[in-house]
């Protein structure tokens, strides 16, 4: 859990994520780990998925859709 907080902290440096969201999102990511493991069959393309996550954190603007962002690359490495 301390990971994921990091990442959106890290992704939202001005603090413009209210706690209660962030305990939200924080729960919601969680809630990631109970279901099944659908996989993507291929190393590389998990890879270019991720790049893409890291990619939009970078540079995406709007802190909302940079929590998505967060959202689903963490959600990839609790495949892992």
């Amino acid at each position: 859990m301390e990971h994921i907080r990091q990442i959106i902290e890290e992704s939202d440096p001005e603090g413009k994520i209210p706690q209660a969201v962030m305990e939200e999102i924080i729960a919601a990511v969680e809630s990631f780990k109970d279901l099944p493991q659908l996989g993507m069959g291929n190393s590389s393309g998990e890879q270019e998925v991720e790049n893409a996550l890291k990619k939009q954190l970078r540079e995406e603007g709007d802190w909302r859709d940079k929590v998505v962002a967060a959202a689903k690359l963490i959600s990839l490495g609790l495949d892992k």
